[in-house]
């Protein structure tokens, strides 16, 4: 088959981009074709840019042309769509559908409810754009875009998209990670039927695994955030004085905020350093705050037979099993949770880390995952 992955990249890459490169590998491993059609928001913050930002982010004629020429072309079977902002747009539907190119949306955030994707506010989930009358409006109140243009920009894209069904109307299928995000998504107003549960997988090839020995630390891995809980993250090693933590990834910590001598910023890793990483952690920890998608941190974690610590909030206590491939902890029982990594021995850490891995091999595998997408591209050519 054709496959066609489109994907708006983010200015600091993530989860995302992993899982567009996970599907291209995966696929053509299969014997399929696959072409990426992607745009980068790493543009130049000047006034020409942001107006032309503010013009074209609803529908983008330039990128609406480029699909257009990709269906004679390329003539996808079918299409991934992940991201489509700010450049992209949802522009890129219409000629799809009318080439009648079946499309199906991995929803990695609440962006089909929230105008900024995250269902979060103020260190805590805000549903104010749903259970409000005024919906869009909310957020212009909130400054959910931090400031007044920005957050105008979100709630009028928003709502024009909501309004017009740009996107309901125009997308085959939406694909959404866990059941927990789907019953969020019929709740407030997503056609049930036209929805389907596909979790995140990942491509596990044991030959080339090399497991490290144990160290003694917690890792974090990811954005540093507020929705990500990386406060939370740090407030915990402060409370742990005797036990190492370790952070992966960009630093983007206000200047202002002090580590504890007992964390160490790793800053950006290697995929070779990344791999040893997580191996030699202890466990990983997920602090997060917000309704999570489906963390391909989880999946990495298990892959190099780490256990993974995560809150009992949206649907990570789906992903993880408690005392079996990791803690559940209660968001508001901290100093229970804090009791818990205190007691996690070496013997323990990899128990749970074997379990978690075996979990991964037999429910969220490579093959799996493509067969399932496969299979709803054949159901939705034979409409």
């Amino acid at each position: 088959m054709k496959i066609l992955i489109i994907h708006n990249n983010y200015t600091i890459r993530g989860g995302e981009e992993s899982v567009v490169i996970f599907q291209k590998n995966i696929f053509e491993k299969l014997g399929h074709e696959v072409l990426i059609y992607s745009k980068d928001n790493k543009v130049k913050s000047t006034f020409f840019n942001k107006l032309k930002r503010l013009f074209l982010g609803y529908f983008n004629p330039f990128s609406y042309n480029d699909i257009q020429k990709i269906t004679k072309d390329f003539k996808p079977d079918f299409a991934i769509i992940h991201n489509l902002y700010h450049s992209i747009t949802p522009s890129v539907l219409l000629p799809l559908k009318k080439a009648n190119i079946p499309s199906f949306m991995i929803l990695h955030n609440y962006r089909l409810l929230c105008p900024v994707g995250t269902l979060f506010r103020n260190g805590a989930i805000c549903k104010d754009c749903l259970d409000s009358p005024h919906r869009e409006v909310m957020c212009l109140k909130n400054r959910c875009g931090k400031t007044l243009a920005n957050s105008f920009f979100f709630a009028s894209r928003s709502k024009l998209i909501r309004k017009s069904k740009l996107v309901t109307k125009n997308i085959t299928t939406f694909v959404a990670l866990s059941p927990f995000q789907k019953n969020v998504l019929v709740k407030y107003g997503i056609d049930s039927s036209k929805i389907e549960v596909i979790g995140n997988a990942i491509d596990i090839d044991e030959k080339t695994i090399v497991d490290f020995p144990k160290e003694d630390y917690i890792g974090y891995i990811g954005r540093m955030t507020p929705e990500k809980g990386i406060d939370l993250f740090i407030e915990i090693a402060l409370s742990m004085p005797e036990q190492k933590f370790k952070i992966a990834g960009i630093n983007s910590l206000d200047n202002n905020i002090k580590l504890p001598k007992n964390v160490e910023m790793c800053g950006y890793l290697t995929k070779e350093n990344l791999a040893k990483f997580y191996s030699s952690a202890k466990s990983i920890m997920m602090t997060s705050k917000c309704y999570e998608g489906f963390p391909m941190v989880i999946l990495e974690a298990f892959k190099y037979k780490t256990p993974v610590i995560v809150p009992h909030l949206g649907a990570l206590a789906d992903i993880v099993t408690d005392n079996f491939d990791g803690y559940v902890y209660e968001p508001t029982d901290i100093k229970n949770l804090i009791s818990r990594i205190k007691k996690l021995t070496f013997e323990q850490s990899k128990s749970m880390g074997e379990n978690g891995f075996l979990k991964a091999v037999n429910n969220y595998n490579a093959v799996g995952y493509a067969n399932k997408i496969i299979k709803l591209a054949i159901k939705n050519k034979q409409r």
